[in-house]
C-alpha cells in the first residue's frame, strides 16, 4: 500500500482508497486476502463508469457495499459487490453514479409501489426515493412489507405502507386512500405485482403515470407456457388500452419487459442446474446469459432505473408503450 486516503468496512470487506497506487483496493476481513478492485480502469461490465482519482471519502453504504466520493470529477457513486456468479464473486461494480447536484427525477412525486418484496419491488422502491419521491408501499408479505419500508428508510427516503392484496378492490381503495392521508397526493402507480381488473379508482388522485412490470414471458411459445404467456399478452394489450382511455385526463400508461432478472431466484435456479450438471456455476450463468446480445443477465436495479425513466417527466411524450430491459434478448 503505497499511500491510503480513504477506508470503510461492509459486507465482511475492507475498501482502501490507495491513491500512491491509484487503485481501489478489497481486503477480506477474515481471510485477509487482498483484491485490486479497480486499477484506473471501469468496474465490472463495460457499462460501468470510470472512478477517477484522487478519491476524497468513503463510507459504507446502508444497502452493502460502499459510497465512494471522487474529488477528480465531483462525483460520488455507489460501489458494491456484484452477486456471486462463481468465478465472479469478488468482482465489484457501481449500479448507481451521479454527480453532485445532478437532476432528480421524481422530486416531490409521490408514488404507490404494489408488489414490494426482495429483488425488483425492493428496488424499484429504493430508487424511486432515490430520486426524491415519497413511497407508498403495497405487498401480502408483511415482512416483506417492512423490509422495504426500512431500507427506503436506510437509503434517507420517505415511505409507508399498509398490506394489500391487489385482488381485493378494498384493499386497493385503502393503499391510494393511505397514500392520500399520509402524503397529500398520488403523481405514480407501478403494478409491480399484477394480477388483472382495475387496481382503484383514482377520481381523488392527481394521477399523472402508471407503469406496469411484466415479466419473463411475451415472448417465450413453448408448450405447456401458455397461460403464463397468455397473462403477460393480455397484459401488454391492458398497456395500450388503458393509454388510449386515459389518455385525456393526462394519465400516461407504458409497461417495463424485465426478462430473467439476476437475483435470488435465478441464481438459486442456476446454482441448482450447476450441482446437477456438475460444472462449475459460471458455466451455467454464461450459457444463460448468452441468450441475450449482451451476455449479461440484467440486474433489479437496472430495471428500476427503467421504471423511473417512464416515470419522469423525462418520459412526457411517451404513453402505451412497451421498454423491453432485456439486454438484447429479444428485439422489437
Amino acid at each position: 500500500m503505497q499511500q491510503a486516503e480513504g477506508l470503510a468496512a461492509n459486507d465482511g470487506m475492507i475498501l482502501v482508497a490507495d491513491v500512491g497506487a491509484r487503485r481501489l483496493v478489497s481486503i477480506d476481513a477474515q481471510s485477509t486476502r487482498a483484491t485490486t478492485v479497480v486499477h484506473d480502469a471501469p468496474i465490472g461490465r463495460p457499462d460501468g463508469g470510470q472512478i477517477p482519482f484522487s478519491f476524497c471519502s468513503i463510507a459504507a453504504h446502508p444497502l452493502g457495499g460502499f459510497i465512494v466520493g471522487c474529488n477528480g470529477d465531483g462525483s460520488i457513486r455507489w460501489l458494491r459487490r456484484e452477486p456471486s456468479r462463481g468465478s465472479c464473486g469478488d468482482c465489484y461494480r457501481h449500479p448507481h453514479s451521479f454527480a453532485v447536484g445532478a437532476q432528480v427525477l421524481l422530486a416531490d412525486k409521490v408514488a404507490i409501489v404494489s408488489g414490494a418484496g426482495p429483488g425488483l419491488g425492493r428496488s424499484i422502491c429504493v430508487r424511486f426515493a432515490g430520486h426524491g419521491a415519497k413511497v407508498v408501499i403495497g405487498d401480502l408479505d408483511e415482512h416483506a412489507l417492512a423490509d422495504s419500508i426500512a431500507a427506503v428508510h436506510a437509503a434517507g427516503g420517505q415511505a409507508s405502507g399498509r398490506i394489500t392484496d391487489i385482488t381485493s378492490r378494498g384493499d386497493c381503495d385503502a393503499l391510494v386512500r393511505h397514500a392520500l392521508d399520509e402524503f397529500g397526493s398520488l403523481d405514480i402507480l407501478v403494478n409491480d405485482a399484477y394480477h388483472g381488473g382495475d387496481f382503484s379508482r383514482f377520481e381523488d388522485a392527481d394521477l399523472t403515470t402508471l407503469v406496469m412490470i411484466c415479466t419473463h414471458g411475451v415472448d417465450v411459445i413453448q408448450p405447456t407456457f401458455g397461460a403464463y404467456t397468455g397473462s403477460k399478452a393480455a397484459l401488454a394489450h391492458l398497456t395500450k388500452l388503458l393509454a388510449a382511455e386515459l389518455g385525456t385526463q393526462g394519465i400516461r400508461v407504458n409497461a417495463v419487459f424485465p426478462g430473467p432478472i439476476w437475483g435470488a431466484n435465478l441464481r438459486g435456479y442456476l446454482d441448482a442446474q450447476a450441482d446437477a450438471r456438475g460444472v462449475a456455476a459460471q458455466a451455467v450463468y454464461d450459457e444463460f446469459a448468452a441468450k441475450n446480445a449482451m451476455h449479461a443477465l440484467v440486474l433489479p436495479d437496472e430495471i428500476a432505473d427503467s421504471v423511473v425513466f417512464l416515470a419522469s417527466d423525462m418520459a412526457r411524450p411517451i404513453t402505451g408503450q412497451a421498454l423491453y430491459a432485456n439486454a438484447g434478448e429479444s428485439f422489437h
